[in-house]
């Protein structure tokens, strides 16, 4: 359960489980530089991640300016190895915009 508090400075605080984003298209940066976009299907106790639908991009090692980008379908992403996630748009205005607009 999600919950939003305001601190003294009108600071807002929100509590979001990890459940909330299960469905989100995510991008997800890992250790050795490529990138991971797919659907967030679930996220094991130990914080490990199951994406489906998944895009992967890299930096050509021969030539940096150029990215090689293929479908992967299903895949595990060991926590150890993810540097950033970020969220669609979509689902970060779900998440925290109604939660903000309860306070003002």
């Amino acid at each position: 359960m999600s919950e939003v508090q305001e601190n003294s400075a009108n600071l807002v605080k929100i509590d979001v489980t990890p459940d909330k984003f299960i469905g989100a298209n995510l991008r997800i940066r890992l250790t050795d530089s490529r990138l991971l976009t797919g659907i967030l299907t679930v996220i094991d106790p130990f914080g490990n991640i199951l994406l489906s639908n998944v895009i992967e991009t890299s930096v050509d090692r021969l030539n940096p300016k150029n990215f090689h980008s293929r479908d992967i379908g299903l895949v595990s992403v060991p926590r150890e190895t993810i540097v950033n996630i970020k969220v669609d748009i979509k689902t970060h205005k779900n998440i925290f915009a109604t939660r903000i607009e309860v306070l003002r």
